[in-house]
């Protein structure tokens, strides 16, 4: 046993002797909860953050019902963030319209572990729905997350910074490619996930007619595999810019006029703020968000065998999140 795993493992095992101490301490305050329970509800949940797709929709989803249905507003919910935040600038966002504390998991845990804990869990919208708004809540309030007036100046400042004028508007575009995943996550293989991987030069002409229109657009991410090879005044390959900063990941896909995207998870912060989206090169079709404003362009499937192109209805029999799938039943991805 190396000296970095052994150093792993024991990190783990004082992790989870902490947790439990917590969480044993945690317990007569639950009880107190339940006893205060016909007074004040209190109710404890969390938030998965380190995918930046459910922790974003989650969030906004979980504002925006409580804002829908005045019931809940009778309750004092705190919560902690599950896992390394994926963008620190909406974790602190997000802080500002909840109450979060890294104690608030040991509260939890007790709270699961005693009897009758159901009226004091909130669960996230990744546990309940899959992270999608399965009662059309998005199209009923606006978005319940906030920029401040200093943010939205910092990011008309980048704008102007770059070449853009009053009343510009811009297109995010989002391409997935396995660079994201494999250099965040280097302990898991993430290869099941390629077949959702789309090559960034296939968007240059679309890139290229749109700002020939007259519109910006912002090739997004924050690892990338290929940069955009367009030499335009009105392309900015963002994700590769000196400019990259996890407030204006946040803060442009927030604010564009509509977002283009294979179906990762930055395309959801245009989601909660209510931006349309196109969705292009989209897998598995069975997966496709229909609650928005949004277009769907499923990616091509092709029985390998024949190269004949997989009926709709065939497209449906066979879906999965998994590439190896594919594989297995001869279906080609392309």
């Amino acid at each position: 046993m190396t000296s970095g795993v052994l150093q792993r493992r024991c990190s783990q095992l004082f992790g989870l002797l902490g947790d439990g101490l917590g969480t044993l301490i945690a317990a007569p305050i639950v009880l107190v909860v339940r006893i205060l329970r016909p007074l004040i509800r209190i109710r404890f949940g969390y938030f998965i953050s380190n995918r930046i797709g459910h922790f974003s929709f989650d969030v906004e989803h979980y504002l925006t019902e409580r804002k829908y249905e005045q019931d809940q507003a009778s309750s004092i919910d705190v919560f902690f963030f599950s896992g390394k935040p994926a963008n620190t600038y909406f974790s602190e966002m997000c802080r500002r319209s909840l109450v979060v504390h890294s104690a608030t998991k040991w509260l939890y845990w007790a709270n699961e572990i005693l009897p009758f804990g159901s009226n004091h869990r909130v669960f996230p919208a990744r546990a309940t729905s899959d992270s999608r708004d399965l009662k059309g809540l998005f199209g009923k309030v606006s978005p319940q997350l906030r920029f401040s007036s200093q943010e939205h100046q910092a990011g008309e400042e980048y704008l102007q910074k770059i070449g853009m004028a009053y009343g510009d508007r811009y297109i995010c575009l989002v391409v997935r490619d396995h660079t994201y995943l494999s250099q965040t996550y280097e302990d898991r293989d993430w290869s099941y996930h390629n077949f959702r991987d789309t090559k960034i030069e296939s968007y240059e002409a679309a890139v290229v007619a749109l700002a020939e229109r007259g519109l910006w657009v912002f090739r997004m991410g924050k690892v990338v595999d290929n940069q955009l090879s367009v030499d335009h005044p009105r392309v900015v390959d963002y994700a590769i810019s000196k400019h990259r900063s996890d407030f204006l990941d946040i803060w442009l896909m927030a604010h564009c006029y509509f977002a283009i995207s294979t179906g990762l998870g930055l395309d959801s912060i245009a989601d909660i703020f209510r931006r349309p989206i196109v969705f292009v090169n989209y897998l598995p079709i069975l997966d496709l968000e229909a609650w928005g404003h949004f277009i769907t362009v499923p990616k091509h499937l092709l029985w390998a065998s024949n190269q004949k192109p997989l009926t709709l209805q065939e497209q449906l029999k066979h879906t999965s999140l998994n590439g190896h799938y594919y594989e297995e039943k001869g279906i080609q991805v392309s």
